[in-house]
Protein backbone atom coordinates (compact mmCIF):
# COMPACT_ATOMS: atom_id res chain seq x y z
CA UNK A 1 0.00 0.00 0.00
CA UNK A 2 1.12 3.70 -0.21
CA UNK A 3 -0.11 4.51 3.23
CA UNK A 4 0.77 3.21 6.09
CA UNK A 5 -2.69 1.09 6.77
CA UNK A 6 -3.23 -2.21 5.48
CA UNK A 7 -7.22 -2.97 3.68
CA UNK A 8 -8.47 -5.53 1.70
CA UNK A 9 -9.00 -4.30 -2.08
CA UNK A 10 -12.45 -5.54 -2.86
CA UNK A 11 -12.22 -4.68 -6.81
CA UNK A 12 -8.55 -6.47 -6.67
CA UNK A 13 -9.77 -8.95 -4.25
CA UNK A 14 -6.14 -8.84 -2.35
CA UNK A 15 -4.63 -6.98 0.60
CA UNK A 16 -2.37 -4.48 0.27
CA UNK A 17 0.42 -3.80 2.99
CA UNK A 18 1.88 -1.24 3.67
CA UNK A 19 5.99 -1.28 3.35
CA UNK A 20 6.57 -1.63 7.15
CA UNK A 21 4.40 -4.70 7.59
CA UNK A 22 6.05 -6.18 4.92
CA UNK A 23 9.34 -5.22 6.16
CA UNK A 24 8.45 -7.56 9.61
CA UNK A 25 7.24 -10.31 8.10
CA UNK A 26 9.84 -10.79 5.86
CA UNK A 27 12.66 -9.26 8.85
CA UNK A 28 14.64 -6.14 8.51
CA UNK A 29 17.24 -7.14 5.60
CA UNK A 30 14.02 -5.84 3.35
CA UNK A 31 13.58 -2.76 3.84
CA UNK A 32 11.74 0.14 0.97
CA UNK A 33 13.48 3.57 0.81
CA UNK A 34 10.31 6.00 0.31
CA UNK A 35 12.17 7.79 -2.34
CA UNK A 36 12.31 4.63 -4.22
CA UNK A 37 8.66 3.84 -3.81
CA UNK A 38 8.14 7.64 -5.38
CA UNK A 39 10.21 6.61 -8.41
CA UNK A 40 8.38 3.46 -8.93
CA UNK A 41 4.74 4.54 -9.01
CA UNK A 42 6.04 7.71 -11.08
CA UNK A 43 7.66 5.12 -13.36
CA UNK A 44 4.43 3.12 -14.12
CA UNK A 45 1.92 5.85 -13.84
CA UNK A 46 3.96 7.35 -16.74
CA UNK A 47 4.16 3.61 -18.75
CA UNK A 48 2.57 3.83 -21.92
CA UNK A 49 2.83 0.15 -22.07
CA UNK A 50 1.19 0.08 -18.57
CA UNK A 51 -1.46 2.34 -19.30
CA UNK A 52 -2.80 0.89 -22.50
CA UNK A 53 -2.65 -2.18 -20.52
CA UNK A 54 -4.62 -1.01 -17.94
CA UNK A 55 -8.30 -3.21 -18.16
CA UNK A 56 -11.84 -1.15 -19.14
CA UNK A 57 -12.88 -2.49 -15.92
CA UNK A 58 -11.22 -0.47 -14.04
CA UNK A 59 -11.44 2.25 -16.49
CA UNK A 60 -15.07 2.48 -16.53
CA UNK A 61 -16.00 2.45 -12.59
CA UNK A 62 -16.91 5.70 -11.40
CA UNK A 63 -15.32 4.41 -8.17
CA UNK A 64 -12.16 3.16 -9.48
CA UNK A 65 -9.41 5.19 -8.71
CA UNK A 66 -8.35 4.53 -12.41
CA UNK A 67 -11.30 6.22 -13.64
CA UNK A 68 -11.49 7.61 -16.89
CA UNK A 69 -7.42 6.97 -16.43
CA UNK A 70 -7.46 10.37 -14.29
CA UNK A 71 -5.06 9.34 -11.41
CA UNK A 72 -2.39 10.93 -10.16
CA UNK A 73 -1.10 8.13 -7.81
CA UNK A 74 -1.56 4.63 -7.14
CA UNK A 75 -3.78 2.69 -4.33
CA UNK A 76 -0.57 0.48 -4.37
CA UNK A 77 2.79 -0.87 -5.84
CA UNK A 78 3.04 -4.01 -6.95
CA UNK A 79 6.03 -5.66 -5.99
CA UNK A 80 7.85 -9.21 -6.33
CA UNK A 81 10.38 -10.91 -4.35
CA UNK A 82 13.28 -13.38 -5.49
CA UNK A 83 14.27 -15.43 -2.62
CA UNK A 84 18.16 -17.08 -3.35
CA UNK A 85 19.74 -19.98 -1.08
CA UNK A 86 21.85 -18.85 0.86
CA UNK A 87 25.69 -20.34 -0.71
Amino acid sequence: STSNLEYFDEQTSGWCFSSESITKILGKEFSFEECELIKTEKSIINSKKWNSRLDPYYLFDKNSPFSKKDFKSLPYLPIGFILKKPI
